[in-house]
């Protein structure tokens, strides 16, 4: 009996330092843990994650969005209406003050671009973008004019 508490504390402490390891190397990454996604996704589902953001940094929160260009693009307007499409829905669909929004043009990255979204200064999602294209968002199926298309 001795010896099996020994050998059950023995593998314990070999075991301990492993799982701890990888705990901080699987939060060491770009993505959050919980994330699924790894190419572009519909205007519903990106959608769903701006609300998302919207509501874990709270009304008076920070939200930091970053857009980064993809492998082939090449047009810095390309991240700017990225950045324009997500902020304008937080702004006009979430009811979000621009204040709280916070912008920037990151560095590129190997496969799609993207818009990275923090809220209380974590990752909280990555929202891929198909080559050359805009991020989908706002009123998925609507009439009348687009907000999103709308300059400002």
């Amino acid at each position: 009996m001795k010896s099996l508490r020994w050998a059950l504390g023995l593998t314990l402490l070999a075991i301990v330092p492993c799982i701890c390891k990888g705990q901080v190397k699987a939060d060491s990454g770009r993505r959050p843990s919980s994330q699924l996604e790894t190419k572009p996704a519909n205007c519903e589902f990106n959608v769903s994650v701006l609300t998302g953001v919207h509501r874990v940094a709270g009304d008076e929160g920070l939200v930091i969005m970053i857009a980064r260009l993809g492998r082939g693009e090449v047009s810095r307007k390309l991240n700017r209406r990225r950045l324009h499409n997500a902020r304008t829905f937080l702004t006009e669909f979430g009811h979000r003050s621009p204040e709280t929004i916070v912008t920037a043009e990151g560095d590129r990255v190997d496969g799609y671009g993207r818009v990275e979204l923090y809220a209380g200064g974590k990752l909280f999602y990555v929202l891929f973008a198909s080559q050359n294209a805009d991020l989908p968002v706002g009123a998925c199926s609507f009439e009348g004019e687009d907000p999103c298309k709308i300059r400002t």
